[in-house]
């Protein structure tokens, strides 16, 4: 395999651990992957199988955070969800350019605004059937709403990498 910025031969690294910046979020650490070097100009690209396994994990993750979301997190699920902003903002009664000052880097999502979209993640799963009983699912998940408050110091996603990943 040849490096695609100075054409030399590649490395082959493994058990490496990768922050997957890629997904927009500079918190999650992928635990395991293959990565390629070249020993020439250092560029290093890691081989990251089942995309969207791994995002159906970060999603999940975001989702069970313990504290607000910050903007990037709300970004990233909504784009899971496959939800525009201008559409996001219309279920909200709000323009786009707030979910847009929203999803900036470092900012919180304000509350009511963050449990609205984990319940739209919530009744993602339930609808794609992937909640064994979505009736115990949802009582569990109001109460977990309930208690969720403020911002959570250094929180990370780390994801072993497997070949089922």
């Amino acid at each position: 395999m040849k490096c695609p910025e100075c054409g030399k031969t590649l490395k082959k690294l493994i058990r490496q651990q990768w922050f997957y910046t890629e997904c927009g979020l500079d918190h999650v650490i992928l635990d395991g992957v293959t990565v390629w070097a070249c020993e020439e100009c250092k560029n290093k690209m890691p081989v990251i199988p089942h995309v969207t396994t791994l995002h159906d994990k970060i999603a999940a993750a975001l989702a069970k955070k313990p504290g607000r979301l910050e903007g990037r997190e709300a970004q990233f699920l909504r784009r899971y969800l496959r939800l525009r902003a201008v559409d996001f903002a219309e279920l909200l009664e709000t323009t786009p350019v707030s979910v847009s000052r929203w999803e900036r880097k470092g900012r919180l999502l304000p509350a009511p605004v963050d449990r609205y979209l984990r319940t739209l993640y919530f009744l993602h799963k339930v609808k794609s059937r992937a909640m064994v009983n979505p009736h115990i699912a949802a009582s569990r998940w109001l109460e977990w709403l309930k208690k969720l408050r403020g911002e959570v110091e250094d929180f990370e996603i780390t994801i072993p990498m497997s070949v089922r990943t």
